[in-house]
């Protein structure tokens, strides 16, 4: 029998797509929101101006009044299935750089897609979304790593203290984003770590680098996991959550504060 749920995680884990969510409804919004507030007065008009000049669906389960439309679209993408190999990158562990394993169907060959479609004003509002979102995609770690498992996806775990399984993936989603509400989980989070923060590089490949790094020492260094998928729950310790609680909140303040810089020097 064991052979046999071994057998049926190999075979979903071989042809099922890598999925395109990350850090759900509320980390995408924390990530925006931070934004706003990095944004100079020009930018943050002309950001206003170009979304409301989309049409943006609303997310299920993603409740947007009182926000601003930087941050009421920020899950949009999520919706647009048709695009969602550009919202991850799979990194192997054995990688070196971020360039070997992304070939045009990335998420940092996205944004530099989208970036250059809201430089030449081309669907501005539908491009503005995209690096919205995408920005925010390329910090959570386990959008830029794999390791034959659909970015930790197939990789049962259950939390300290709970019976429900979930995967790796969705703890670094939303189990392990901090809750709240929203807008002053922004300004707090901003405050917390946003005052000495070094934004680094403006590159998307480097970004993704950071964060594989991040998901290799983090997310799965301390559970020393093989290669592959297996459907036998890996118990998270509450000394694992404490570990990793800190990597994210700093990566949304970094990817909220970046994308300000992305749009300020756009717009």
């Amino acid at each position: 029998m064991k052979s046999f749920a071994c057998l049926l995680v190999v075979i979903a884990a071989t042809f099922a797509p890598a999925p395109a969510r990350a850090w759900g409804c509320r980390g995408h919004q924390i990530v925006a929101l931070i934004a706003w507030r990095h944004l100079t007065p020009s930018a943050a008009r002309q950001v206003d101006r170009i979304l409301a000049s989309g049409s943006f669906a609303a997310i299920r389960g993603c409740p947007k009044d009182g926000l601003p439309l930087i941050a009421a679209v920020a899950s949009w993408p999520d919706g647009q299935r048709q695009n969602s190999h550009e919202h991850y990158i799979n990194i192997p562990p054995v990688a070196k750089r971020t360039t070997d394993y992304c070939h045009g169907d990335c998420v940092t060959d996205a944004i530099a897609k989208y970036t250059r479609e809201l430089r030449n004003r081309e669907d501005a509002a539908v491009a503005l979304a995209y690096i919205i979102h995408l920005v925010g995609d390329v910090h959570q770690p386990l959008h830029a790593f794999d390791d034959n498992d659909r970015g930790a996806n197939c990789v049962e775990t259950r939390l300290p203290h709970s019976r429900r399984r979930i995967s790796l993936h969705a703890d670094w989603d939303t189990a392990l984003v901090p809750s709240g509400n929203t807008p002053a989980l922004a300004r707090s989070l901003d405050r917390t770590y946003g005052r000495h923060l070094a934004l680094g590089s403006p590159s998307p490949d480097d970004w993704a680098w950071e964060s594989h790094i991040l998901a290799e020492q983090y997310a799965y260094g301390p559970l020393h996991l093989s290669s592959g998928c297996d459907p036998a729950p890996v118990e998270l310790s509450p000394a694992y959550v404490d570990a990793s609680r800190p990597v994210i909140d700093r990566q949304l303040v970094l990817a909220g504060q970046r994308l300000a810089r992305l749009i300020n020097q756009i717009l």
